[in-house]
């Protein structure tokens, strides 16, 4: 299920051990504050931002901000990806994967037996060499989801992440682990591979889920938990027993949900525990709703809310909001309607990601943007530039999963690789 294929903007940390206080001599800071207004805005406020340099290792390292590195064209290019070092997923098979784009590269072993294994399996190393040197495998080079950079940048942050360790090719700290709970699905959206008739989805066992609870790296201080799926996360009859565990271990647990069925009170009890929720909406209008994601009421959605913020305020937690919202040709026209949703009903944030064409649902009616005309696919990008805008403006941080939004198509000579795409509001 493609709304499965981004990471919460909420997941970053705002400690890191990248240190502001020299900037690298790659650095330009005035390029990123030209390129991030709104983040020069703040600098000039009341903000805690010391610099530009400050803001990008806080927030825009992971949410790949625009500028502030010098790239040569004569640099080796690379992708701008820290996921092989500090980030892990693992599907309902016990499957592990460097990120959502990249196959598995190995099941996951029981840790008890080899507890430093998991995160520095050979295959693992030769991925991460992989990129340091730019010489991408397929998967990486034609990843839709991070943008492209040069070694020297990508080397540069890792010296920083990996102070210590004897090589680059080491894993770091595991920020960020996302559990496929599940591959089934509630919904039928009509550009999901969940829909087609041959597709079949698992939940993940009580086995496989113990052997993630005994990885070595997992750390309730360091390692951020977000329980997500290939389909509805809440759609496995024993996820409600996963998350209290979780959150009984001290972890900080984010979720990713359609919310589009009426969830228990049990559920909603439980949802008003986690740091992140994030609904997976394209739109608002009702219409569309019904013709593309179908099964999907929104005041189901509205309720579900409702619901979970009174047990919230019951209970004394705050559980941060966020979107995660796919871009194609029907979504576009509405999205400032989705937009002005998200600032009114106090998200904190939303993810943007591009539809992407799968060879197993060719037939379907829903078109991405890199599919239409050069000259209607560069408007529509204008158009959720402008709304990108509009929701910094309105201190809506916004993550545009992979440099989709820069004015480029297939059809076009002007892609430029060093591009970096920029995202939220400071």
């Amino acid at each position: 299920m493609q709304h499965a294929k981004v990471q919460l903007i909420s997941h970053v940390s705002m400690e890191n051990p990248l240190s502001s206080e020299q900037f690298p001599a790659n650095w330009d800071e005035n390029d990123y504050l030209r390129r991030n207004p709104d983040v020069a805005k703040a600098l000039t406020g009341t903000s805690s931002i010391r610099s530009g340099y400050d803001h990008y290792v806080r927030w825009g390292l992971f949410e790949n901000r625009e500028g502030g590195w010098r790239i040569e064209e004569t640099d080796s290019q690379t992708r701008y990806c820290l996921d092989p070092w500090i980030y892990q997923e693992i599907d309902p098979r016990g499957r592990v994967a460097p990120c959502c784009v990249h196959p598995h590269l190995f099941p996951l072993i029981d840790d008890a037996a080899e507890p430093e294994n998991v995160r520095n399996q050979e295959s693992l190393r030769a991925l991460r060499l992989s990129l340091l040197e730019g010489k991408l495998n397929r998967y990486c080079a034609q990843c839709h989801i991070r943008s492209w950079t040069s070694t020297k940048v990508l080397t540069t942050v890792l010296s920083k992440w990996l102070r210590g360790k004897p090589s680059l090719q080491e894993s770091g700290p595991l920020r960020h682990l996302r559990i496929d709970v599940t591959g089934r699905c509630n919904l039928r959206c009509t550009y999901c591979a969940v829909s087609q008739p041959e597709y079949l989805g698992h939940d993940m066992s009580e086995e496989t889920f113990q052997r993630i609870m005994r990885m070595s790296d997992m750390n309730p201080k360091q390692t951020r938990i977000m329980l997500n799926g290939h389909g509805e996360t809440t759609y496995h009859p024993d996820w409600m027993k996963m998350a209290r565990q979780l959150l009984a271990g001290g972890f900080k647990v984010d979720i990713l949900s359609n919310f589009a069925k009426p969830f228990i009170p049990e559920e909603i009890a439980l949802l008003a525990q986690m740091s992140v929720i994030q609904i997976s909406l394209d739109t608002v209008d009702r219409q569309k709703l019904k013709s593309i994601r179908r099964h999907v009421s929104l005041g189901t959605i509205l309720t579900n809310m409702h619901q979970v913020r009174a047990k919230a305020r019951a209970i004394k937690t705050k559980p941060a909001w966020s979107l995660s919202c796919g871009v194609y040709e029907q979504s576009v026209p509405g999205l400032e309607d989705l937009a002005w949703f998200a600032i009114e009903a106090g998200f904190a944030s939303i993810t943007l990601w591009n539809l992407v064409s799968y060879p197993a649902v060719n037939h379907n009616p829903v078109v991405g943007l890199d599919q239409l005309p050069i000259e209607q696919a560069l408007a529509m990008k204008q158009e959720v530039q402008r709304v990108v805008q509009l929701l910094r403006n309105h201190s809506v941080a916004v993550e545009v999963a992979g440099n989709f939004l820069e004015n480029t198509h297939p059809d076009s000579a002007c892609h430029s690789p060093d591009s970096l795409t920029s995202e939220p509001a400071a």
